[in-house]
């Protein structure tokens, strides 16, 4: 009986030494959640500022896609401008309107005749920012005593690869 009772005390001495060793445990693990705890009270307004410098590029970056999307266009119409005027045929036929649409310009004027028109449009074709190039309108016309031609064109421009590269068009004649 003895022996039972020393038994069921120590079988007690180990269940209390588990306790407190598994109490200790359980209390490191509570120190370890509150620092962690603290910790992320710290960084939370340093993560808060992460996130709003993050959408702050990220609207900085779509603003400089719009920005070098305006500047492309800008150069292209520059680049349009002088392909029309280098097409033009010189005291033959003149602009009286350029209008630049999306996708398109819209040109009409005077010429002396049709035959300078198409002549007009060929040249035009010719441009690596032009796809293609309709006649609108033609019609005679008397000015001053002349008999002379308007004309109204419609171009379906093509548009750049990349900045500096040329066009769709021009990548494919190579």
């Amino acid at each position: 009986m003895v022996a039972f009772f020393i038994s069921i005390v120590a079988v007690i001495a180990i269940l209390a030494t588990l306790n407190v060793l598994q109490q200790k445990s359980l209390d490191q693990v509570n120190d370890e959640i509150i620092g962690l705890n603290n910790e992320k009270k710290r960084l939370t307004p340093i993560l808060n500022r992460i996130k709003r410098l993050e959408q702050t590029k990220k609207n900085l970056d779509q603003k400089l896609i719009a920005i070098n999307a305006l500047k492309n266009e800008s150069n292209l119409a520059v680049r349009i401008m002088d392909e029309v005027a280098a097409s033009t045929p010189v005291n033959r036929l003149w602009l009286n309107s350029f209008v630049f649409e999306t996708g398109s310009i819209r040109l009409a004027g005077i010429a002396l005749d049709n035959a300078t028109v198409a002549q007009y449009m060929r040249r035009l074709r010719r441009s690596p920012y032009i796809s293609t190039v309709e006649l609108e309108n033609s019609t005679l016309k008397t000015i001053e005593g002349l008999q002379l031609t308007t004309y109204s064109l419609r171009c379906q421009l093509d548009q750049p690869l990349v900045k500096g590269e040329g066009t769709a068009k021009a990548a494919a004649n190579k």
